[in-house]
């Protein structure tokens, strides 16, 4: 992920964009399902994804999130 968000930092750099940041979210979530007082599921999800702004001629650009 970090080589994807160099080359998007670069090309902001390329276009002379005046600002630019990403936004870089992990969210984990776990899940104990019990059934009659015995653990019956477990769940395990984690997710990644980012956020990217862009400040170009006084106006934000606000590509959508990428997961």
């Amino acid at each position: 992920m970090k080589k994807l968000i160099d080359n998007i930092l670069d090309t902001a750099k390329l276009k002379k964009v005046h600002y630019a940041d990403i936004r870089i979210v992990r969210r984990q979530n776990e899940e104990i399902e019990v059934k009659n007082g015995k653990v019956d599921g477990l769940i395990h999800d984690e997710e990644f994804g980012f956020g990217i702004r862009v400040l170009f001629h006084g106006a934000w650009d606000l590509p959508a999130a990428q997961k």
